[in-house]
């Protein structure tokens, strides 16, 4: 790719893209920033971030994730509890705890756990320093309520919102220096408004990223957008389903296939997922088969949400017959002159 310059006297720095704890979608040693428009979804989507994390497998059984032990900050006893709950039912063990709104307890927190890699604020809001205290320090003065009190009775509206900015811009920036000094990546939950932007945005400008997860009536999909900034790449969104039983999130079909082809053209193909490996086991044991063949065997499906014993879909054989034709599988199957489909013997086979 060639670059132009307007100084030509300056050298263009080559871009070094950012190495990832989860692959595109947490960038190492940053600052993000996740919005949602739900507590409990977003509860639960911070947690299976966690769980992903803290085993090394990937997250919606597509984005690689770097394992690592990673620390879940509840906003108070009652989230802990709910946390813990959902943690409890997907069977995996996160270290979750309460923190007092104090810089100081927080990283006191993350020293004590050298081999941190992932710390996730459940409510950014709830857990920064109180504005009183805050706003008390930087006018040199004792920290109380009846000082913020004071303050607030003499200010306007918009002295009050430019404050409250000032307030957020460093809470981000103390996150900053955190993740410089201890080598981690931190998440910190927010809400959203009624038109999909995060609160206090201004304030929040010194991230390195921002997650918004809303819901889109029309698709039933969660749409998952991922906005970022400075050396980070372009922007980019996926649409989720969640489970209604586990609460865990799903790549929607057209998502999953994108993925897919991305990881593909990059030359990191993904595993095999559970009903690839099926199908796999099928041709393996009957040869060649054509679609309709398929069918009729009525293979269970692996899917742990399907219901017991329910065999899989036509379509969805279609659509991983497909998958399993593509470069990112190595052309682990192929379709034969007389259209039945057999495992090519050339295939170098994902693990």
């Amino acid at each position: 790719m060639r670059y132009a310059s307007l100084n030509p006297d300056k050298a263009i720095p080559e871009y070094i893209p950012p190495n990832f704890l989860v692959d595109r979608l947490i960038p190492e040693g940053s600052v993000i920033i996740l919005g949602t428009e739900q507590d409990t979804v977003r509860r639960s989507f911070l947690l299976q971030i966690c769980a992903a994390v803290h085993s090394g497998r990937t997250l919606f059984d597509a984005f690689r994730a770097e394992q690592g032990e990673v620390l879940y900050i509840a906003s108070g006893s009652g989230d802990l509890e709910r946390a813990r709950d959902i943690t409890l039912k997907w069977e995996t063990w996160i270290d979750i705890i309460t923190v007092q709104t104090q810089l100081m307890k927080l990283e006191q927190e993350i020293s004590s756990r050298r081999d941190c890699r992932l710390v996730v604020l459940e409510d950014f809001t709830q857990q920064r320093p109180p504005f009183h205290q805050w706003i008390a320090r930087h006018i040199d003065r004792p920290s109380g309520d009846h000082l913020a009190a004071r303050l607030k009775g003499s200010m306007t509206t918009i002295t009050l919102q430019e404050l409250s900015r000032l307030h957020t811009k460093e809470f981000v920036s103390d996150l900053k220096r955190i993740t410089s000094q201890h080598g981690i990546s931190i998440i910190a939950g927010h809400e959203l408004t009624t038109t999909g932007r995060l609160y206090d945005r201004g304030g929040l400008q010194g991230a390195d990223e921002k997650l918004s997860l809303t819901w889109q009536e029309r698709e039933s999909v969660y749409r998952l957008r991922v906005e970022r900034g400075g050396r980070h790449l372009a922007s980019q969104h996926w649409d989720l389903k969640q489970d209604g039983d586990t609460s865990r999130f799903l790549l929607a079909e057209s998502s999953a296939r994108r993925v897919r082809q991305a990881a593909s053209r990059e030359g990191n193909p993904l595993p095999f997922t559970a009903t690839e490996r099926v199908l796999l086991e099928a041709l393996s044991k009957h040869g060649p088969m054509k679609h309709s063949e398929i069918v009729k065997l009525g293979l269970l499906n692996p899917n742990p949400r399907a219901a017991e014993g329910s065999v899989l879909g036509g379509s969805t054989i279609s659509n991983r017959l497909k998958a399993l034709q593509c470069e990112s599988k190595g052309h682990a199957v192929v379709q034969l002159e007389d259209k039945r489909f057999a495992i090519n013997p050339d295939a170098q086979r994902v693990s």
